[in-house]
């Protein structure tokens, strides 16, 4: 009788070790993480999860807070991933929202938000022509800057003469 209980107790200690090792796949460091929602043809990605992101994260440790990137483009040591949220007119936020997270040697240097909210008037004219338009039909290439080779000339100011 004792060997049995004694079983039973170890096997389920042992069930609940296994249990509790599980990690969940919309939580990053206890934070919930919002997963894409899918609705018929729009690309909604949850950009509020932008806020868990860190300087230094890998792309893997960006995806998986992120979700799936829209577009990923890389030049040398340099790559970018995009996501996107289409808008909804006549809700508080018409505009479609976009984030580009920018990566050197493979590290998240920095984070861009951005809408299309100065293009509006000519998107909601297509929108009720075309009854909508998608945000991943509206993602932009990167446009990859140079560093510069040369440097021509220092300037400096008088700073006195601020004060």
């Amino acid at each position: 009788m004792n060997k049995v209980l004694l079983k039973l107790i170890s096997l389920g200690v042992i069930g609940f070790i296994l249990t509790s090792c599980e990690s969940s796949h919309n939580t990053y460091s206890g934070a919930i993480i919002e997963q894409p929602k899918q609705e018929e043809n729009w690309t909604r990605q949850p950009l509020e999860n932008a806020k868990y992101l860190k300087q230094g994260m890998t792309e893997t440790e960006v995806i998986q807070i992120m979700g799936e990137p829209v577009t990923r483009e890389f030049q040398g040591r340099r790559s970018a991933l995009q996501w996107c949220s289409t808008g909804t007119i006549g809700t508080n936020n018409p505009y479609d929202r976009f984030l580009l997270a920018a990566f050197t040697d493979e590290k998240l240097t920095e984070i861009k938000n951005f809408s299309n909210k100065d293009e509006f008037a000519q998107i909601s004219a297509q929108v009720e022509q075309y009854g909508g338009i998608d945000c991943s039909s509206l993602i932009q290439n990167v446009h990859w800057l140079d560093q510069p080779n040369q440097i021509i000339e220092y300037r400096t100011r008088d700073m006195h003469q601020y004060q």
